[in-house]
């Protein structure tokens, strides 16, 4: 009961945002241009979809998208690209400095940039690779070679096509050890347990890790959890495991949950890499002196300026390697993107390589 009155509360709340931005960027930007009746209404209309994205996205099966799937989101991302032009165009209507033509412009290139960030946001994820020397490190540790996996939303964002090619991919790596920093799926396991099951595929000589993420909560944490515990995934919630690397050991942790709930410190005299969805998290475990912690969560911010918001709601963390005294954190941008807003500009889909070794 609890998650469908979240998802009735997601769903009010996001169309009405999303109708707010359309009307400003209809009435404000495509009806103040001087064009063909025919083309406003055209472009409005297209653009009325795009309040309905969200709703589209949970009302249907899984295997129903594809166009329609594009066609909503491409609507919803423009609706956002063409209300930050209309921003823009009212700023030069209070300078006296708007002309029809920069109208236009401007909000032709809007709806161009809207398109290719919906085409970037579907494009296969690339393998980064990222280098962490810690001094938190034995002299002798043997270096060991992570896979990040985060923000699939199998169910609305990555297909299985592709979820199978970025599997494959992972194992081709054969990295020591593999994470996966929650939302991994978009709906309820008796929809999407087959579609996920290539997960059971997954094997690396000192594990596979992972914590759940919001959306995990949303479908149902306990069933999920479960299922990803059938497939040999070992899930950490809010808690610690010890893993022998060579000739030391070090603990994993996941944390579940937001910078709120994070648990009291454990004593121990081991290297930790913490796991946690939420990167604003390591405003409190950086206290504990990790080694490193890996999240994911803010599909790197996804462009400007949307990515000032995630900043903000994520104390300061959207993107890439921060270090701070002498602890790492690596915020990935993501596997994928969650369909309920695909876009991505100056980002991209990836699967990070950590390759953590000690500092001499």
């Amino acid at each position: 009961m609890k998650e469908i009155l979240l998802k009735e509360k997601f769903l009010i709340l996001s169309t009405l945002f999303m109708s707010v931005l359309f009307a400003y960027a209809v009435t404000r930007g495509i009806w103040k241009l001087e064009i063909a009746p025919v083309l406003k209404w055209s472009v409005s209309l297209f653009l009325l979809t795009g309040v309905f994205n969200v709703v589209f996205l949970l009302s249907v099966r899984p295997d129903a998208y594809n166009f329609l799937s594009i066609l909503f989101g491409t609507a919803q991302v423009s609706i956002v690209f063409l209300f930050l032009a209309t921003l823009v165009l009212e700023g030069l209507r209070i300078a006296n400095v708007y002309t029809n033509m920069a109208g236009v412009i401007i909000m032709s290139c809007a709806a161009v940039l809207a398109v290719y960030s919906v085409y970037n946001s579907g494009t296969a994820p690339r393998v980064r690779n990222i280098e962490i020397a810690s001094p938190l490190l034995p002299e002798d540790w043997k270096p060991i070679r992570i896979v990040q996996l985060s923000d699939m939303h199998i169910g609305m964002g990555m297909s299985r096509e592709d979820f199978v090619s970025a599997i494959a991919e992972v194992k081709a790596i054969k990295p020591d050890m593999i994470v996966i920093t929650g939302d991994v799926i978009d709906g309820y396991v008796e929809e999407l347990l087959s579609e996920v099951s290539f997960l059971k595929e997954l094997e690396a000589p000192l594990g596979v890790f992972a914590v759940n993420g919001n959306h995990e909560t949303f479908f149902g944490i306990q069933k999920w959890t479960d299922a990803f515990e059938a497939m040999g995934i070992s899930v950490l919630r809010d808690e610690y495991k010890t893993v022998k690397n060579d000739k030391h050991d070090f603990v994993i942790k996941g944390i579940e949950g937001s910078s709120n709930s994070f648990s009291e410190k454990q004593e121990t005299n081991l290297p930790v890499i913490i796991l946690a969805h939420y990167p604003g998290i390591f405003l409190e475990s950086k206290k504990q002196n990790p080694v490193l912690q890996l999240s994911g969560h803010t599909h790197g911010g996804m462009f400007f300026p949307v990515s000032m918001l995630v900043k903000a709601f994520n104390k300061g963390y959207v993107r890439g390697l921060y270090q701070e005294n002498n602890s790492f954190l690596y915020v990935t941008d993501g596997t994928d993107l969650w369909r309920g807003f695909p876009s991505r500009l100056g980002t991209s889909n990836e699967i990070p390589v950590i390759t953590l070794k000690s500092k001499m």
